[in-house]
């Protein structure tokens, strides 16, 4: 079979379920696994890993550009499993520097994809990407627990009242017309909370990469009407959304998630994960631009910080946005309102005026 008709098939397996693959509530975390590559977006790939669903992999953009689909991914390990939602995580060994080793499609057996059970043990290895970031808030909550602001990394400074009332105007800054909201980096769902009271109209969905932070926030908002929760790092989730919707938009509306118009993240989108580089961070900024007809909103780090992202490419890419921007609904000029911090964060923020000058805003109101 030709690259480019492994391509095709790979494509057209719309929902990628292998009904005689390993269910993954029996797959464990830090299990080595080897599979084929089935489908490619920029650098996140999804491999046959002989489980039920495929497995999302982030690779570094220089492994990337001489993958193609059908390679046989060897040397990684299960970071993340969420049955909830189906999606299965895996990362390369922190020691693979080198390009995976490459075999037909054939030689993959689904039933020797996986090391016995009894057989295998945890990886006794430093993970990079989601586990590194996982570690972190595993180690904070561990720490300060579920209702402390210190377990995100905040400063004990931002206390209740203080994150309270910048989640009322970050809820009064979501456009009128908006429908649903994409909040990356959802926390234990405090924001969920306050927007579900301040904005009744709009539905939601929560993404966190810590699953102990989504059965807090599945708790905290229980019992409320069209707010849902699933656990991915945000590259994976949007990369896949976007895979999806070009294959069929149709049906993309009606996975988990289904679809929505505005983002908003306080959780520093552009660092979490992994070290991605700027063309990495501007590839997602511009993945969450083309799913958010209303615009978007961050409070994120600036590159200073040594994992944000450039402010004067972020004000570039946002200011292309606007121009090319539909007017905003119930506009009387037909423009859009964008605004991005300056280089040192420390020029007067037009809103949000409480946030500390490390913290830098983009946003891209329409």
């Amino acid at each position: 079979m030709t690259g480019l008709t492994m391509q095709q098939d790979a494509l057209a397996q719309k929902d990628r379920y292998h009904a005689d693959g390993k269910p993954l509530n029996e797959i464990q975390i830090g299990t080595d696994v080897s599979g084929v590559v089935v489908r490619m977006f920029h650098n996140r790939v999804w491999v046959d890993i002989g489980a039920q669903r495929d497995a999302s992999l982030l690779v570094p953009k220089r492994l990337a550009k001489s993958m193609k689909i059908g390679d046989h991914m060897i040397d990684c390990v299960v970071g993340s499993v969420d049955l909830q939602s189906e999606r299965l995580l895996i990362n390369l060994k922190a020691d693979t520097t080198s390009m995976p080793h490459v075999e037909d499609q054939s030689q993959l057996m689904r039933e020797n994809a996986w090391p016995d059970k009894q057989d295998s043990e945890p990886a006794s290895i430093q993970l990079h990407d989601t586990n590194r970031t996982l570690e972190f808030y595993q180690t904070m909550n561990d720490r300060f627990g579920l209702e402390d602001i210190r377990r995100y990394g905040w400063s004990h400074r931002y206390g209740e009242t203080f994150m309270h009332d910048i989640y009322v105007e970050l809820a009064q800054l979501i456009p009128q017309g908006t429908t649903r909201v994409l909040d990356l980096g959802c926390g234990g769902g405090e924001f969920a909370k306050v927007l579900s009271e301040q904005r009744p109209e709009l539905r939601y969905l929560g993404v966190d990469l810590a699953p102990f932070f989504v059965d807090s926030a599945r708790d905290r908002m229980a019992g409320v009407n069209g707010y849902e929760f699933t656990c991915s790092d945000f590259w994976t989730f949007l990369a896949g959304r976007a895979c999806q919707s070009e294959r069929d938009p149709v049906d993309a509306s009606h996975e988990v998630g289904g679809t929505w118009d505005f983002v908003i993240s306080c959780a520093g989108a552009f660092s979490h994960d992994h070290d991605p580089s700027l063309e990495e961070q501007l590839d997602l900024l511009d993945l969450i631009e083309s799913s958010a007809s209303r615009g978007f909103l961050f409070i994120c780090h600036g590159a200073d910080s040594g994992h944000g992202i450039c402010m004067e490419a972020a004000r570039e890419r946002v200011a292309r946005y606007s121009a090319q921007a539909q007017p905003p609904l119930g506009s009387t000029d037909g423009s859009s309102w964008s605004y991005v911090s300056p280089e040192d964060g420390r020029g007067r923020k037009p809103c949000l005026k409480k946030i500390q000058f490390k913290h830098r805003l983009v946003i891209l109101l329409r």
